[in-house]
C-alpha cells in the first residue's frame, strides 16, 4: 500500500509540473503511484531544494579566534518559502576538527528562487596551532567543510540537504 507521504509527493510533483507549463500526465502519475515507494520518493524528492557551497573565506581575525564565513547558495523550486530550521556544520583540516556546531532558526528559503545563506564559524587559535606546519608551508589551510541544511517542508516533514566541500583558504598577510 502506498504511504500518505508518497501520495503528497505525487500531488506536489503534479502541481509543480502544472505551474511550469507542463500538463501532468494522469497515466504517468498512476504508473508512478503503482511503482515501489522508494522510486516514487526519489522522483518526487528531486523537486526539493538543492544547494552548494560557493565559498569559504576569512571574515574576521580577533585576539582569540579566526572567524570563517561559508556562503551556501540554495535553490528552492517550490511555490512557497521553506523554513530553514537548522544548519549543522563541521570544519576539519589535516584530519583534525577545527570547529563544529549548529545554527537554529536560520530563516526561510525564497519561493521559486535562490537564497544565499551565510554560515559563520569561529575557530579558536588553540585549534589552529595544531596546523602550524601546514599554515607556514604555503600560508593557507587545506580544509574539508561539511554542512547539513535541515528544512521543514509542510506536510512532508524534515529533510536534510547534505553538502561537502574541500579546498584551501588563503590566509591574510599582515606584512
Amino acid at each position: 500500500m502506498i504511504s500518505f507521504k508518497c501520495i503528497c509527493l505525487v500531488v506536489l510533483a503534479s502541481c509543480m509540473a502544472a505551474v511550469n507549463g507542463v500538463e501532468p500526465n494522469a497515466t504517468e502519475i498512476r504508473n508512478n503511484t503503482r511503482s515501489s515507494d522508494n522510486n516514487l520518493e526519489v522522483t518526487a524528492l528531486s523537486l526539493l531544494p538543492t544547494a552548494e557551497v560557493v565559498g569559504l573565506e576569512v571574515k574576521k581575525v580577533t585576539l582569540h579566534s579566526v572567524e570563517f564565513l561559508a556562503k551556501v547558495s540554495v535553490h528552492n523550486p517550490l511555490l512557497f518559502p521553506i523554513p530553514l530550521t537548522d544548519i549543522v556544520f563541521n570544519l576539519t583540516s589535516a584530519d583534525r576538527e577545527l570547529v563544529s556546531g549548529n545554527v537554529t532558526d536560520a530563516g526561510k528559503l525564497k519561493a521559486m528562487g535562490d537564497t544565499v545563506v551565510d554560515v559563520t564559524m569561529s575557530v579558536p587559535y588553540k585549534a589552529l596551532i595544531s596546523l602550524v606546519r601546514d599554515i607556514f608551508k604555503d600560508w593557507d589551510i587545506d580544509y574539508e567543510l561539511k554542512i547539513g541544511l535541515i528544512i521543514r517542508v509542510p506536510v512532508l516533514g524534515k529533510f536534510t540537504i547534505p553538502l561537502s566541500k574541500k579546498g584551501e583558504i588563503k590566509l591574510p598577510h599582515f606584512i
